[in-house]
């Protein structure tokens, strides 16, 4: 397969990429039959290096960097950065996190692809009582938790336990897979 015919997977993580991150740039880098790009709000500071060629990010800096990861964070809403994804042409769309699911969840819907949420732990286990209480970010995902639910198309679980976690909160079950093997009865 030659790299103009290899199909595409957006990897949606919103800071790009924090050093503890290492194992989805492992992940994405190690795809045989897709070509990994990388897309976020905005690169992390002093983060992992990912390929710039394959980079997509709605904060480049400054006042419209700011104000546009505000709008995008808030409503769902960044043309540029919707377009340049479109260009891609990605097949899919995986983001990691709960609280990136729902952040990639208009961008999967103006690209008409399937989005796909690895949850690796908090995102499962948080306590909803503990979400209203915290940051904008949680507070958003607990808002649309049941939007990602009813629209992704697939659920990732990094462990048995975290996708127990995941069977109580979810109405997806059926769409949710723990180690490559469908975890529901």
């Amino acid at each position: 397969m030659d790299a103009a015919s290899t199909p595409r997977v957006l990897v949606y993580r919103d800071l790009l990429l924090p050093r503890s991150e290492t194992f989805i740039l492992s992940q994405g880098e190690a795809l045989r039959r897709f070509e990994a790009y990388y897309a976020g709000s905005r690169m992390t500071v002093n983060g992992l290096s990912v390929p710039k060629g394959r980079t997509l990010v709605i904060n480049r800096g400054g006042f419209s960097g700011r104000a546009g990861e505000v709008v995008f964070k808030s409503l769902g809403i960044a043309p540029g950065f919707f377009r340049n994804a479109r260009a891609i042409k990605p097949s899919l769309i995986h983001a990691h996190f709960g609280m990136d699911g729902v952040l990639a969840l208009p961008l999967a819907r103006a690209l008409a692809v399937p989005l796909i949420v690895t949850f690796h732990g908090v995102d499962a286990t948080m306590s909803d009582e503990y979400l209203r209480r915290s940051d904008y970010p949680h507070r958003r995902y607990l808002s649309h938790r049941r939007a990602l639910q009813r629209d992704a198309h697939l659920f990732l679980a990094v462990s048995h336990f975290i996708a127990s976690a995941l069977m109580a909160l979810t109405a997806a079950k059926q769409r949710l897979f723990y180690n490559t093997h469908e975890f529901v009865n």
